[in-house]
């Protein structure tokens, strides 16, 4: 699943940001493996968590909250905007290229691997 200059993004909808902070929160085993409710519910393995990028931003101005990603000139104009509208929440994990089975866990959604350099 890494692959440089692939980002992979996810969208959906929390209460709050410290919901989503929650939902990504990173924790290690006794092995030193890491895991998140977010990375349960898709199924992840690993990734690198210094290339995530998470945002909670209510605005209804998407192009807005999308330039404030890394990159985000190189992949914005390609993602789905429908599946953007009405969401809160924003994911980008930089160099993985997510091809898992689970596209749909409560309000997250996959909505696509992008190439981003």
């Amino acid at each position: 699943m890494e692959k440089e200059n692939y980002i992979s993004v996810w969208v959906g909808n929390l209460e709050g940001k410290d919901q989503l902070a929650d939902h990504i929160a990173e924790n290690y085993d006794d092995e030193g493996n890491m895991t998140s409710g977010f990375m349960n519910d898709f199924r992840i393995d690993h990734y690198d968590a210094d290339l995530i990028e998470v945002l909670f931003d209510a605005s209804e101005n998407i192009t807005e909250v999308f330039n404030r990603f890394s990159y985000s000139e190189n992949f914005s104009e390609k993602l789905p905007q429908q599946k953007l509208i009405g969401r809160n929440c924003f994911i980008v994990i930089y160099d993985l290229k997510f091809e898992g089975e689970v596209k749909r866990v409560g309000t997250f959604e996959f909505i696509g691997t992008f190439k981003y350099r």
